[in-house]
């Protein structure tokens, strides 16, 4: 009775370790399968971010343009106004010349002439 308790005794030592063997595998696979599904997750959120970053650079962009656009527009438009005054201050200047040479010519008595 010694052998077969020994070998029942050994036999259940082996299902035990086998039990446990089981197990583990059981549970490693469990942590792969969780791993595998967070690895998952990550590379969605990955995608998901880049196409999101992807979109705020070009709006940053087209806002960095139309910023540009608008001041050169308001570059141009004080540039004409400043070439626009110029000119009429020219204008000014040429016909405030030919006033004093006529005011000078008619003897300073006035436009007239004599009185």
């Amino acid at each position: 009775t010694t052998d077969l308790e020994k070998s029942r005794s050994k036999h259940d030592q082996m299902k035990a370790a086998t039990d446990r063997a089981n197990e583990m595998l059981r549970k490693a696979d469990e942590m792969m399968q969780t791993l595998n599904s967070l690895r998952q997750t990550f590379e969605e959120e990955k995608e998901t971010m880049k196409l999101q970053f992807n979109q705020q650079k070009k709006q940053l962009e087209r806002k960095y343009l139309s910023t540009v656009s608008a001041l050169e527009a308001q570059m141009h438009q004080a540039n004409q106004k400043a070439t626009n005054e110029a000119a009429a201050r020219a204008r000014l200047e040429v016909r405030a010349t030919r006033l004093e040479k006529a005011l000078k010519g008619s003897g300073g008595g006035g436009l007239g002439g004599q009185d």
